[in-house]
């Protein structure tokens, strides 16, 4: 790497003195930047180090595992603890209503069965009938069609709502994965604080068919 400096003498009172002016070949000086030594004070420069290890930045593979191993352990590696309770919560809450909802189908089912069978043991549908009519077995022959009916209609309501909690359970399963694994993916990335709108009168061109309209103009800062 060389330096190139135009240069010419002039001799005055104080003696010999370089001044710059035009280019004159003969008069070039040539400076290699391997003879230049800069000298810099490194006595005020403080120097502050910094452990990596003590940055914490999530792995997004970690967190997908931790959150499929079990639910709300991705929430926790990424140190979103208010995510936590959500994710738990909905569990919690799915899980409680395929239980609710099962108990109430196997009872349906169960005295769906009965109600078409001739052991006169199986009788469990009577205990879903009104208490008035339990022990008319007249009023049950003629109306068992209705009885029939009826409890298969139960039956599948309580099946659908247990499958649809299963359903649920399932796509929250799947959420906490992928905001265990989005979280940590953008975890360092840098949001502004400067979000602003702005709202300004604008006109909007005329056209063939329209004439030239005056409104207003929104515009979002972020």
């Amino acid at each position: 790497m060389l330096f190139v400096c135009n240069t010419y003498a002039q001799e005055s009172d104080k003696g010999l003195e370089f001044i710059k002016g035009p280019s004159i070949e003969n008069d070039t000086l040539f400076l290699d930047a391997n003879d230049i030594v800069m000298e810099i004070d490194t006595s005020d420069i403080e120097v502050i180090a910094v452990d990596s290890s003590e940055v914490f930045i999530p792995n997004p593979t970690k967190a997908v595992w931790y959150s499929a191993l079990m639910p709300g352990a991705g929430q926790i590696y990424n140190r979103k603890y208010w995510k936590l309770p959500i994710v738990i919560g909905g569990f919690m809450g799915l899980a409680y209503g395929i239980s609710f909802n099962n108990r109430y189908y196997t009872d349906y089912s169960n005295a769906y069965r009965d109600a078409y069978s001739n052991d006169p043991n199986a009788n469990s549908y009577i205990n879903f009938l009104p208490y008035s009519y339990r022990n008319n077995k007249e009023w049950i022959e003629n109306n068992i069609d209705w009885i029939r009916n009826s409890l298969k209609n139960k039956k599948d309501f309580y099946r659908r709502n247990r499958d649809l909690c299963i359903v649920g359970m399932l796509a929250v399963y799947g959420l906490a994965m992928i905001d265990a694994y989005v979280d940590a993916q953008l975890y360092t990335f840098d949001i502004s604080p400067d979000v602003s709108m702005k709202l300004s009168p604008a006109v909007l061109e005329p056209t063939v068919k329209t004439p030239a309209v005056l409104g207003f103009q929104c515009s979002l800062v972020f």
